[in-house]
């Protein structure tokens, strides 16, 4: 009561209204109370002063209060607990994630995201741009996708390529806009995922397909061209190394038959480009014996390395490197259940 008693006492002394919010224990009941108390002085009668006034028990409203203010607490520390462990998800995710302003400066990526771009996993990138990490041309598709989605407040997926060195980087990214306490658009968000390996593999199969396609309408032109009817080796012979250059996109082409003896073997036409011989080339047995094993024993030889590929080595000093031959793909000739000769198709360069 000492408060109380000290502005009652300031109040006379003024003759002013006062008022007051104290608690005090019961000392009946030993229960804390809240006691709002205040009074207006009334016009003097003589020396006595009198206030008129009223004490009011508040006690349940300042517990609600204090109920309330606890409960705001605990959701303040739950949020801020919900906070951290989205941020820590956000970082931890497989998924490589972003978050970019308006400006398109960065406010958030997760370890992912720079793992899959081949960045510093301790680089900074907030407050940096693509610019900072990609080519430009690349920067230049981020940039206008990144706007289109702002202006069209929309998610959207895109095929987003980078040009790196020697080969291009595929990715597909899924962008959504941001909305701040106005519903207004302040950022982009965005995830991505690498899939150079898919657009590659479906290239190479587009390749085979095409590869496939070409290789059909040359044995069916070969099929259907009569010098094939006829017994025109020559004209056959030319029709298929012209289909092997064509179709497997190689140089060099020719045309190998034994001879009586089958010691040895003669080339019947060479193609190399566009120029053809029918130079009688003759390859021994004897000079090569492994070679001659392999295309007695295997109905094809593949030979990437042609000058490491064990049937194919001992070419290597007098054949593969003079005329600049890297890869072989020869192909037996059989007739009546017997090897006759070999269609040899030879890939110059690197």
């Amino acid at each position: 009561f000492l408060l109380l008693l000290g502005e009652i006492e300031r109040a006379y002394q003024g003759r002013d209204p006062w008022h007051l919010v104290f608690r005090f224990t019961n000392p009946v009941t030993g229960k804390l109370l809240w006691i709002d108390a205040q009074a207006q002085p009334l016009p003097p009668e003589g020396a006595t002063i009198t206030w008129n006034g009223y004490l009011q028990d508040e006690t349940e409203e300042h517990q609600t209060a204090e109920r309330l203010r606890a409960t705001e607490a605990e959701l303040s520390a739950a949020l801020e607990r919900t906070s951290g462990q989205f941020t820590s998800m956000m970082k931890n995710a497989p998924t490589p994630m972003w978050a970019k302003d308006r400006e398109g400066r960065y406010l958030f990526t997760n370890a992912a995201f720079k793992t899959m771009f081949g960045i510093d996993p301790n680089a900074e990138m907030e407050g940096k741009s693509d610019y900072d990490y990609f080519p430009k041309e690349a920067c230049d598709g981020f940039r206008d996708n990144d706007r289109r989605v702002m202006i069209n407040r929309a998610t959207e997926q895109m095929l987003e390529p980078i040009q790196r060195e020697g080969y291009i980087q595929h990715t597909l990214g899924v962008k959504w806009p941001l909305f701040d306490e106005n519903d207004e658009v302040y950022a982009t968000g965005g995830m991505s995922m690498d899939i150079t390996e898919q657009v590659t593999l479906r290239e190479e199969m587009e390749r085979i397909n095409e590869a496939l396609k070409r290789r059909e309408v040359e044995l069916l032109r070969i099929s259907n061209d009569s010098a094939v009817d006829e017994g025109d080796l020559e004209s056959t012979h030319r029709l298929v190394l012209r289909a092997a250059q064509s179709t497997l996109d190689v140089q060099r082409a020719s045309v190998w038959l034994y001879d009586d003896g089958r010691e040895s073997i003669v080339c019947k036409m060479l193609l190399d480009g566009d120029s053809e011989s029918q130079q009688p080339l003759r390859l021994s047995r004897s000079d090569y014996p492994n070679y001659f094993q392999a295309i007695r024993e295997q109905r094809s030889i593949s030979a990437a390395d042609a000058a490491t590929h064990p049937a194919t080595a001992e070419f290597a000093e007098g054949y593969l490197a003079p005329l600049g031959i890297r890869s072989m793909l020869d192909v037996s000739i059989r007739h009546a259940g017997r090897t006759v000769g070999v269609i040899c198709c030879e890939h110059t360069g690197p």
